[in-house]
């Protein structure tokens, strides 16, 4: 059978970048919003941390609610967080929770059916924390040197952090590193912070609800394992599935013309 259509080879195969549309996005869309959200995070903190503690109010009731205020970045301003009060595990329960971590950890990194599964991983490291979290509760508690709110103004610098992370990062891979049209971008971009934003918020208001009745002993696995580590796998996963788009454009038969020599 004769070819009609004879494809460049992969090896030495290059895309000749939009300048023009990278620039167009990055000036128009990454930029704006990136200089917004300098400008007026400390807003949205304060009005996060006020939806926040009415649903704590109603949640909690009888339990004094407050909102607190913490520098932050310098020349563009502080920010507000919620603040309640926490309390220490008993022994009992730090013990408990110790059992039942160890056993899910080892189920987890001996059981050859699960020890090798992402998901599986991912939950042992979980674990390890839960349980260096529980020894040093069973063995010194009071010397725990953090309280609810500090975790809570933690969380909101945290988060505020993240979000000005993903603009930047999220600005440079999708902007610069590959052909991918405007739309494109912007979808992905948009789809990226909106997801961070509204997930970010549930997450604060069911942390501190679980960490105010379960004791400040969950407040490490929450932070290192649930945390800034777990926005960087979803952002990835995002990500993945723009390249994956990209790819499956470019490598069409249509896509497979615009392929020039190195």
């Amino acid at each position: 059978m004769q070819k009609t259509q004879i494809y460049y080879p992969r090896t030495y195969r290059r895309l000749t970048p939009n300048k023009f549309s990278q620039w167009i996005y990055i000036l128009l869309i990454v930029l704006p919003c990136l200089i917004l959200l300098l400008l007026f995070y400390s807003k949205i903190s304060l009005i996060l941390s006020e939806y926040t503690a009415r649903y704590l109010r109603e949640a909690l009731p009888g339990i004094e609610i407050t909102i607190g205020h913490s520098e932050y970045i310098p020349y563009f301003g502080g920010v507000s967080f919620v603040s309640l009060p926490g309390k220490l595990p008993s022994f009992e329960f730090t013990v408990a929770n110790l059992l039942i971590s160890l056993a899910l950890f080892i189920l987890f990194t001996h059981v050859k059916k699960l020890k090798g599964a992402p998901l599986f991983i991912y939950l042992s490291i979980a674990l390890m924390i839960h349980i260096v979290s529980c020894l040093y509760f069973a063995l010194a508690p009071e010397s725990f040197p953090y309280t609810v709110s500090d975790y809570s103004d933690l969380y909101i610098k945290q988060q505020i952090g993240m979000w000005l992370s993903f603009l930047v990062l999220l600005g440079f891979v999708t902007g610069f590193l590959n052909n991918a049209s405007l739309l494109q971008r912007i979808v992905t971009f948009a789809g990226v912070m909106i997801y961070s934003a509204v997930f970010g918020s549930i997450r604060y208001l069911v942390f501190l609800y679980l960490i105010h009745i379960g004791s400040s002993l969950y407040m490490p696995t929450f932070f290192f394992s649930l945390g800034p580590f777990f926005d960087f796998l979803y952002l990835v996963c995002f990500y993945s599935a723009f390249v994956g788009r990209v790819i499956k454009k470019f490598d069409s038969r249509k896509g497979r013309l615009t392929w020039g020599w190195l």
